[in-house]
């Protein structure tokens, strides 16, 4: 999984407002722990991608 960026994880969002993905994606809002922990229970992406710690 470590071929996943944060960012593109966040693509699948579905319970997110655009204006909110786009923030996220031009890097000017963080995930908050809820949308981590949303996105590593529904479609399996380890946390440590979604909170940029992989490295």
């Amino acid at each position: 999984m470590g071929s996943v960026s944060r960012q593109r994880a966040v693509l699948f969002m579905l319970e997110q407002k655009k204006s909110r993905v786009s923030e996220f994606l031009h890097g000017k809002r963080d995930l908050s722990m809820t949308q981590v922990e949303r996105l590593r229970r529904l479609l399996g992406i380890p946390a440590d991608v979604l909170l940029g710690l992989d490295g």
